[in-house]
C-alpha cells in the first residue's frame, strides 16, 4: 500500500464522502470552501487503482488528509486524477453586475475574460479601475500563467470607453463581450459602441452611430508583459441605431488566427449574398462578417461575407470562428427546413432553426466552401448559435435542440427534452465536409442549454450546458441531484480516429443557482476555461474566497488543466538500421510547450530508455518504441502512448560494397559493377600488392563480419564466394 498524508491549510477541515472519493473542505463554521470528486489513480499501463481518502488527525492534533494507494501489481509511474480545477479567476475590481466571464479566450498560457458590465471610466491599459462613472461600459483582463500559477497581467478598456446613462436602452459599450487571442494578439468586441467611423484607426470622438459597434486589438511583444492597443476597426458600412432600426452590433463576435480577424454584426442589414456583394441597407438584420488582415502593423479590411441566402433576421456574425484559411459564420435565424450539409437553402419553413456558413481563402479570395445545417434541424433549435473550428474540425452548438438522448450519436428523433440542447461535429477531408458527430450530454435534461458555449481543440471538444441543475463541484461528480437551477456545466469529448466519447464534466468548485457555468468556455492545448457570468462572489485576482456571495452577477472563470495529448505521428528516421551499431532518432510531431516526451520498450512505462524529441538509439535488434508525453509543471502524463518500430536488418550487401559506380575504393551504399570490377581487379593482383586487401572481406570459410568472420589477411575462395553471395542479393538502403 502507498500512503500520502496530505496537510491543510489554514483553519479548513476535510469531510469526506463515505465512498472515500470526495473530500470536502469546510470552514470553521462548517461552510464548504472546496470540494474534491471522483478520486481516480491508474499506472503506467492505464490500469485503475483502488485508492481511498480518508480524514485523520495529526499528532499535534492538526487536520490531515490521508490518500492510501493499492498499487500491489502496479507499473509505475502512478497518475493522480489527471484532471483537476487549477485556478479560480476573478476581475482585479469586482463588482455587482459586471458579469465577468461572458466571454473567454485562451492561447497557450494566457486566458482573456471578457465583462461587458464592469463600469470604469479608464481608457487604454492598466488604467484607474476605481472611478465607475461609466456604467457597462466593459472591460476585458488578461492573466497569464507561469508554471502552474496564474496572475493577472493586463486589465484592458477600450480607448473610447463610453458608459451608459440613465435614458431607457441606453447601454453602455459592452466592451468585452466577445473576445479572442492568437499568440500575442488579443481582439476584443463592444457591440453597444456607438462612433460612426468606418474601416480602421478611425474617428473615435463622433458618437452619432448608437450600438454600431467597434472591435479593438490589442498586442505585446513576444516575452513582453505590456500590452498597447493596436487598431480600432469598425465595419466598411457602418451602421447605428435611427430610433427604429437597431444598430449593426458590429463586434457581437470576434475570432483570430495569425494575422487574419473576423468580426461578426449580426443586425446588420444589407440584402447583398457572398463574399464582397453591395453594402448598402435593403434587408432588416440579415447580419454580416468582416475579414481583416495584418501586414507588418497595419490592419486592413479584406472581405466582407454574406450568407448564400441572406434573409431578415437571420442574424448572420452572431458567431464567428476562424483557424488558418478557413472561417465559420453562424446565422441564428436562418430558417430553411434543410439537413446535413449543402442542402436546399431556399425553403424558409423551419424558423430559427439556424446554419453555419464556411468561407475559405485562395490567396486573397474569399468563397464559401460549404453550407451546414443539423441532421436534425428542427424550428427554434438555434443551430450555429455558437461556432468553433481546429483545423479540418467545426463544432456548432444548437443549445434549444429537444431530443432526449444522451452521450454520443444517440436517437436525435424523440423530441421530448425541450431545450436540452446538442452539439454537431462537423469533419472536412479535402474540400467535403460531412457531420461525424451528434453530441449530447451525459445528463441530458429539459432546459439545460447544452451547447450554449462549444470550443475545439485538435481532438477534444468542449461543450457548455449554462442551465444544468445539478449541485456537483469538480470533475466528474454526481450529475443526478439537480438542486441547483441553472448552476450550469461543461463537458469535455475527446476523439480517438473517428469516434468521439464524452471523457469529463465539469462543474464550479462553488456552485450557485443561477451562476450559469458554461455559459462561455475555451480550450488551447491541455488548458480548459470555463465561465460563469453570474457567480457572485465578491472575491479578487486568483483563488480567492469563494463563499461571501456578496458580489450578484459579478461572475467568474475557472481553468481546469488535462492530461497531456497523446503524442502524435510517430517517426523512426531511418525506420531499418544495420547491427553495425547504426542508430535511429525517434520523433513525434510538435508537442506543446512545456511537454517532454519519454520513451519506453517493453509497454507504455516500461523500460525509460530516455527523455527527449527526437530521441536517438542504437538498437541491438529489431525493437518497438513507445512515446508518452509528459508536462513538467506537474508531471502528469498523456493516457497513452504511440508506438514505432526501428527494424534491424542484415544489410548484407555492405561486406560486397567496396566501390562507387566508377571502381573507386569508396562505398555508396549500392551493389554495382564499380564493385564487381574492383573486387576482381584487386583479387587478381600480386599477393603482396596492399590495394589487394581491399577484396579481403571474408575469413576461409566465407564468413563475413556479420556471420561471425570477417578479414584474414588473405586472398582465397572464402573472399570470392562471399562477395557473389553478397553481390547478388543486391543492397537494401538502410
Amino acid at each position: 500500500m502507498l500512503h500520502f498524508t496530505l496537510a491543510v491549510r489554514g483553519d479548513l477541515r476535510p469531510r469526506v464522502s463515505e465512498s472515500g472519493r470526495d473530500v470536502t473542505f469546510t470552514t470553521a463554521a462548517g461552510d464548504a470552501a472546496l470540494t474534491y470528486n471522483n478520486l481516480k489513480v491508474f499506472d503506467a499501463d492505464g490500469v485503475h487503482l483502488a485508492a481511498s481518502l480518508e480524514a485523520v488527525t495529526s499528532s499535534n492534533c492538526t487536520p490531515t488528509l490521508r490518500l492510501t494507494i493499492d498499487d500491489t501489481h502496479a507499473r509505475y509511474p502512478l497518475t493522480i486524477d489527471p484532471i483537476a480545477q487549477q485556478a479560480y479567476l476573478k476581475a482585479s475590481n469586482t463588482a455587482s453586475a459586471d458579469f465577468f466571464g461572458i466571454s473567454l479566450a485562451v492561447s497557450g498560457e494566457l486566458v482573456v475574460v471578457g465583462a461587458i458590465g464592469e463600469d470604469s471610466n479608464a481608457t487604454g491599459v492598466n488604467g484607474n479601475q476605481a472611478d465607475n462613472n461609466a456604467p457597462s461600459s466593459g472591460a476585458a483582463y488578461v492573466f497569464a500563467r507561469s508554471g502552474s500559477t496564474w496572475t493577472q497581467q493586463a486589465y484592458l478598456k477600450a480607448s473610447n470607453t463610453g458608459g451608459g446613462s440613465p435614458a431607457p436602452g441606453d447601454t453602455g459599450d459592452s466592451f468585452g463581450a466577445a473576445v479572442a487571442i492568437s499568440g500575442d494578439t488579443i481582439v476584443v468586441g463592444a457591440p453597444d459602441e456607438r462612433s460612426n467611423a468606418m474601416g480602421v484607426n478611425g474617428n473615435e470622438a463622433d458618437n452619432s452611430a448608437f450600438r454600431s459597434g467597434a472591435a479593438y486589438v490589442f498586442v505585446r511583444a513576444p516575452g513582453s508583459m505590456t500590452w498597447v492597443q493596436q487598431a480600432y476597426i469598425k465595419a466598411s458600412n457602418t451602421g447605428g441605431t435611427d430610433g427604429i432600426l437597431p444598430g449593426d452590433q458590429f463586434g457581437s463576435s470576434v475570432a483570430i488566427s495569425g494575422e487574419t480577424i473576423i468580426v461578426g454584426a449580426y443586425l446588420e442589414d444589407s440584402s447583398s449574398t457572398g463574399v464582397n456583394g453591395n453594402q448598402a441597407d435593403g434587408t432588416l438584420d440579415s447580419g454580416a462578417a468582416y475579414v481583416f488582415v495584418r501586414s507588418g502593423t497595419v490592419w486592413t479590411q479584406q472581405a466582407y461575407l454574406k450568407a448564400s441566402n441572406t434573409d431578415a433576421f437571420d442574424y448572420f456574425g452572431v458567431a464567428v470562428a476562424i483557424s488558418g484559411d478557413t472561417v465559420v459564420v453562424g446565422a441564428i435565424g436562418e430558417a430553411s427546413n434543410a439537413t446535413g450539409i449543402n442542402g436546399n437553402d431556399a425553403d424558409d419553413s423551419s424558423v430559427d432553426a439556424g446554419a453555419a456558413f464556411v468561407f475559405v481563402r485562395t490567396g486573397t479570395l474569399w468563397t464559401q466552401q460549404a453550407y451546414l445545417k443539423a441532421s436534425n434541424s428542427g424550428p427554434r433549435d438555434s443551430f450555429a448559435r455558437v461556432v468553433a473550428i481546429s483545423g479540418d474540425t467545426v463544432v456548432v452548438g444548437a443549445a434549444l435542440e429537444d431530443s432526449n438522448a444522451t452521450g454520443v450519436n444517440g436517437n436525435q428523433a424523440n423530441n421530448s427534452a425541450s431545450d436540452s440542447g446538442a452539439a454537431y461535429v462537423f469533419l472536412r477531408v479535402g474540400s467535403t465536409w460531412t457531420q461525424q458527430a451528434y453530441l449530447k450530454a451525459s445528463n441530458a435534461a429539459a432546459i439545460d442549454h447544452f451547447g450554449s458555449a462549444v470550443a475545439v481543440a485538435g481532438d477534444r471538444i468542449v461543450v457548455g450546458a449554462d442551465l444544468e441543475d445539478s449541485n456537483a463541484t469538480g470533475v466528474n461528480g454526481n450529475q443526478a441531484n439537480n438542486s441547483l437551477f441553472a448552476a450550469g456545466a461543461a463537458y469535455l469529448f475527446v476523439r480517438s480516429g473517428t469516434n468521439w466519447t464524452q471523457q469529463a464534466y465539469f462543474k464550479a468548485s462553488n456552485p450557485g443557482s443561477e451562476d450559469n457555468f458554461g455559459a462561455s468556455v475555451a480550450i488551447s492545448g491541455d488548458t480548459v476555461v470555463v465561465g460563469a457570468l453570474r457567480e457572485d462572489s465578491n472575491a479578487t485576482g486568483v483563488n480567492g474566497n469563494q463563499l461571501s456571495n456578496n458580489a450578484t452577477n459579478s461572475g467568474a472563470a475557472y481553468v481546469f488543466l488535462l492530461p497531456p495529448t497523446t503524442p502524435a505521428s510517430p517517426l523512426a528516421s531511418p525506420a531499418t538500421v544495420c547491427t553495425s551499431g547504426s542508430s535511429a532518432a525517434l520523433s513525434v510531431n510538435n508537442p506543446s510547450p512545456g511537454i517532454v516526451i519519454d520513451w519506453f520498450t517493453g509497454s507504455c512505462g516500461g523500460t525509460l530508455i530516455g527523455t527527449g524529441n527526437p530521441l536517438n538509439v542504437t538498437p541491438a535488434a529489431t525493437t518497438t518504441y513507445f512515446a508518452r508525453a509528459r508536462r513538467t509543471s506537474d508531471g502528469n502524463t498523456s493516457d497513452a502512448c504511440v508506438q514505432v518500430a526501428v527494424t534491424v536488418a542484415l544489410c548484407s550487401c555492405n561486406p560486397a560494397d567496396i566501390a562507387n559506380t566508377d571502381g573507386d575504393p569508396a562505398p555508396d551504399n549500392a551493389i554495382d559493377n564499380g564493385d564487381f570490377g574492383l573486387f576482381f581487379q584487386s583479387f587478381f593482383l600480386p599477393s603482396n600488392d596492399p590495394a589487394r586487401l581491399i577484396a579481403d572481406i571474408a575469413n576461409t570459410d566465407g564468413e563475413t563480419t556479420l556471420t561471425g568472420g570477417g578479414p584474414d589477411g588473405a586472398i582465397d575462395n572464402g573472399d570470392f564466394n562471399a562477395f557473389f553471395a553478397l553481390f547478388f542479393q543486391g543492397c537494401p538502403t538502410p
